[in-house]
């Protein structure tokens, strides 16, 4: 009878042991998670004064139309890339601090599956939107690549592979892998999973100096860093990622072909398309309901579960300079990047 409880502190205590370790680890990845979300700001503005100043010409590589591929390649793939392998060389974080300590296999379900109805039900807000304000598609329009995916989507092999790998493939590796695998880790030691998700999302949206498109990439990168703090794997982060990459990709067809199929022959006019993009965002919101309480009631679960093995829950990690020092460098590389747009834009 008594052996049973020794089992159970015995697990308990070592589960502490590895939640002190990986809190240790997180606070080493810290400074690294910083300095490498500010090379990337920096290379990123680098990148775009380049391309201004006519030093770098992809377009003379790829064509013109393919220019935003190229943009998004490097900056969301061998940038990021480059980065993280060598915070992953010199830092040599865990791997369950980088890949997460949970795989529920529901979540790799349920994550792309977020992603691809959020994207979607974005998508019809932002229609509903224009329907009353047309200025306002000057500033919630597609993000630049995702729009030269979906011109080049279906024209061949060649570009269906390539739009494939730049809009969602590249996003849902590289750049996750240095988003959610490292700096979302690290900054968690400074700041809390809202206000690191909220520096990330401004962050990235903003490296793609595409002010049209900062509105989806935002709303995007905060829903996946939700994914990846509620879920604890960047497996499924990526796979959110990628369901939400894909589902901008595919959202003109899909509306279209709804549209086509339901009101084959009719004209709408503005209040008719209006009723069914509410009636497609209250469709689209039902259909959310479920996947987005599992993984909320992942996290709910994994905190709990932590809190009875004695792990260390985020907030108690969180040092005010640390959280002073987030803030203002992020503050910093936003202000940059701003400047560097409005500098160079002409």
């Amino acid at each position: 009878m008594t052996q049973k409880p020794r089992v159970a502190l015995r697990v308990i205590d070592t589960e502490r042991k590895r939640s002190v370790r990986l809190q240790k680890e997180r606070q080493r990845l810290f400074p690294a998670a910083l300095i490498g979300l500010s090379v990337f700001c920096v290379l990123s503005i680098i990148f775009f004064i380049l391309k201004k100043k006519g030093w770098i010409s992809t377009g003379g590589v790829a064509g013109a139309v393919l220019d935003d591929s190229v943009h998004t390649l490097i900056v969301m793939g061998f940038i990021p890339l480059l980065i993280a392998s060598v915070i992953l060389f010199v830092v040599k974080p865990p791997t369950q601090l980088v890949m997460g300590g949970t795989h529920n296999r529901w979540s790799f379900l349920f994550a792309p599956l977020i992603g691809f109805l959020a994207a979607m039900a974005v998508w019809c807000m932002r229609e509903l939107l224009v329907s009353w304000v047309e200025q306002a598609a000057r500033y919630t329009a597609l993000p630049a690549y995702i729009y030269t995916g979906q011109l080049l989507l279906d024209r061949s092999i060649v570009t269906t592979i390539l739009v494939l790998s730049t809009a969602v493939f590249v996003p849902a590796t590289a750049l996750e892998l240095f988003l959610r695998g490292l700096v979302q880790p690290g900054l968690l030691v400074g700041t809390g999973p809202r206000l690191a998700s909220l520096e990330i999302a401004i962050l990235v949206a903003l490296s793609q100096f595409d002010t049209s498109g900062f509105v989806f990439m935002a709303i995007g990168s905060f829903l996946v860093s939700w994914v990846r703090h509620n879920c604890d794997s960047l497996v499924a982060s990526s796979l959110m990622s990628a369901g939400y990459s894909l589902s901008l990709l595919m959202s003109g067809k899909v509306f279209g072909f709804a549209v086509s199929t339901l009101f084959s022959g009719i004209t709408m006019d503005d209040t008719q398309y209006r009723i069914f993009l509410i009636t497609c965002l209250l469709f689209l919101s039902l259909l959310l309901i479920a996947p987005i309480a599992f993984i909320q009631g992942l996290g709910v679960r994994t905190k709990r579960q932590g809190l009875i093995e004695g792990r260390v829950v985020y907030t108690s990690e969180r040092r005010g300079s640390s959280r002073f020092a987030t803030i203002i460098l992020t503050l910093i590389l936003a202000a940059a990047f701003v400047g560097s747009s409005l500098f160079f834009s002409t």
